[in-house]
């Protein structure tokens, strides 16, 4: 992908052991350099750069996964937009990796399920939720378990709205944040189990 987004409206988004990255990326299956999509400049071929490509923007009334799946150079990252639909269709990320986004690694206005996987190198927030305008319920925990979030330019993980909702972070680490390693706005019922934090900012809030 080159400069557009993936977008998803709908329909889900199912995800499985793929690689979505940037055309400048070159592989063995798909030598884009030289091409109508990524030219040559001098002859040179251009590196894959945070922002190469829009991201993913998926529709968060639809059971959304990514599993064992990659993401990479995205511009403004993986978005999904405010949930109000039954419990049992909150995006899930499992094992998955998004990195060298420009922006957040994922910013997601709904609960959301993340195991595992590793958000690295990512210009704003590793993980940013904001469930302002969503209901509270005990069958849409924000959960996140297992993940790896390193280098983010902001917080490793920032979620807004809290108020009422069941948050659930377990052994996660965040390391190399700009900003608080994990910073939980407004929690109500909040069952933060943190085994390893050595955010450079050196708090959490």
């Amino acid at each position: 992908m080159l400069a557009g987004t993936i977008t998803v409206q709908g329909g889900k988004l199912t995800s499985t052991g793929a690689v979505l990255t940037s055309l400048k990326e070159q592989t063995q299956l798909l030598p884009s350099c030289g091409s109508v999509f990524v030219p040559k400049a001098s002859g040179v071929c251009s590196l894959a750069t945070a922002g190469d490509w829009g991201g993913l923007v998926l529709d968060a009334s639809k059971a959304n996964t990514l599993t064992e799946s990659v993401v990479d150079t995205q511009r403004p990252g993986s978005r999904w937009a405010p949930h109000r639909d039954p419990p049992g269709t909150e995006p899930d990320l499992g094992n998955s990796r998004i990195s060298n986004s420009a922006a957040d690694g994922v910013s997601t206005r709904s609960p959301v399920s993340i195991t595992g996987g590793a958000f690295t190198r990512n210009g704003a927030h590793g993980i940013k939720v904001d469930l302002t305008d969503v209901a509270s319920s005990a069958f849409q925990p924000l959960w996140i378990s297992g993940s790896a979030i390193s280098g983010s330019g902001q917080d490793g993980i920032l979620a807004i709205g809290l108020a009422g909702q069941t948050v659930t972070i377990d052994q996660t680490s965040v390391d190399l944040a700009g900003a608080f390693g994990i910073n939980l706005r407004d929690p109500a019922k909040t069952r933060p189990l943190p085994r390893h934090l050595p955010s450079q900012a050196g708090t959490l809030r």
